[in-house]
């Protein structure tokens, strides 16, 4: 199995044995660092001395569709194939394939179905050209072939997740629910370790409102890959489907790790979410004794508003100071504890806390509110409540 980028570098290692281009061999290398600007001058200088060079022709085409310009990108993968060596059977083959990209990009997929078809006919390794075709077809609404495609890009790579989500989507695109819904059972049950078949099952699962079932589909992806912020996003945003079935599968968790910090974290956000403060201080305060300095100072805002919700101001402020010390340059941090002063009658410093959150960050209009809010509680008091 050989992908585009295996392509691109036999192509650019055939060319320069075979001659020495400067001005193409410093292109090749400014495209690979992605400076396609600079990329796209040297290829134009090359191609003024060697107008007949179909690679360099083919590199401003794909140039060109990095920039959506789908007209040029057509006319220089033209020249490309014009050009392109006969006997350099693996670089015609990509040529081809480019030029299909340029023609989607123009919604002329007939066309390029075709030039895929002469890519795959060269050389039938390489899973991207397959791709290419599936969503050819797909387009047109052949769906049948764009299946085909899809799968036998699978027998070459089975853990190809590009694929499969082109294949998910096909499905959802034709309201076939059911067949989307064995595919994703088939895909995680074939890749158990692999989270992002859970991922995309759980999302289907949560469209089709079966809550519970999203929820843990999309633990599962999360212990899986617990670095992936927006996964934990949704697995929050689907517990409060049912809270009560993720803060069990959580205590499955730390029953089974109870020295792994991460879900004493998680839990804890829950927690907090479901404004269950007292055990959301609880996990937080486990987390602080398992992990790093650096971490623990991560949390303290969030346990110091839920200190700040059970009326214990005092630890609350503690916190935050504490967090202060790491991180002195939060305007959230300052605007809550700015809240909390306000709340045990510290005016003036609460508003000191605003004025600063503001200073920080003056696009949070909840902090012009609050410190307006606060102005307001110091006069009442200074007037005796009037």
């Amino acid at each position: 199995m050989r992908t585009i980028t295996s392509l691109l570098y036999l192509i650019f290692i055939s060319t320069t044995l075979l001659a020495q281009q400067p001005k193409y061999d410093q292109a090749v290398a400014a495209y690979s660092q992605g400076k396609f600007q600079v990329a796209d001058q040297l290829f134009k200088e090359d191609l003024s001395a060697h107008p007949k060079h179909a690679e360099a022709h083919c590199y401003r085409a794909l140039i060109a569709l990095q920039q959506n310009n789908a007209t040029d990108a057509l006319q220089d993968a033209n020249w490309a194939v014009k050009y392109v060596s006969q006997k350099n059977k693996t670089g015609r083959a990509w040529i081809h394939s480019i030029r299909a990209l340029a023609y989607m990009a123009n919604q002329l997929y007939s066309e390029a179905i075709t030039d895929l078809n002469i890519s795959i006919g060269m050389d039938t390794t390489v899973t991207e050209y397959f791709m290419e075709r599936g969503a050819g077809f797909e387009y047109l609404k052949e769906y049948a072939a764009a299946e085909a495609d899809y799968k036998h890009v699978l027998q070459l790579d089975p853990e190809n997740e590009s694929v499969r989500v082109a294949l998910l989507n096909m499905f959802l695109n034709q309201q076939k629910v059911e067949e989307a819904k064995e595919y994703m059972d088939e895909w995680v049950k074939t890749s158990p370790k692999n989270p992002v078949g859970y991922y995309y099952k759980a999302k289907l699962e949560y469209n089709q409102q079966q809550w519970d079932e999203a929820i843990i589909d999309m633990l599962k992806s999360f212990t899986l890959n617990e670095t992936n912020d927006e996964v934990y996003q949704l697995f929050a945003e689907y517990a409060a489907k049912n809270y009560r079935l993720a803060i069990n599968k959580l205590d499955e968790l730390i029953q089974e790790y109870p020295y792994y910090d991460k879900w004493y974290l998680v839990r804890a956000f829950l927690h907090e979410q479901n404004n269950d403060y007292e055990l959301a201080i609880k996990d937080y305060t486990r987390y602080a004794e398992l992990t790093d300095n650096q971490n623990k100072a991560i949390i303290l805002p969030n346990r110091a508003n839920c200190y700040t919700e059970t009326g214990d101001y005092i630890k609350a402020l503690t916190d935050f100071n504490e967090s202060l010390k790491t991180d002195s340059m939060n305007a959230r941090t300052y605007a809550f504890r700015g809240d909390t002063r306000r709340l045990l009658g510290e005016y003036s410093q609460a508003i000191q806390d605003f004025n600063k959150a503001i200073q920080l960050d003056s696009t949070e209009s909840w902090f012009y509110y609050r410190r307006g809010w606060i102005k307001d509680e110091f006069i009442k008091d200074w007037q005796g409540g009037l």
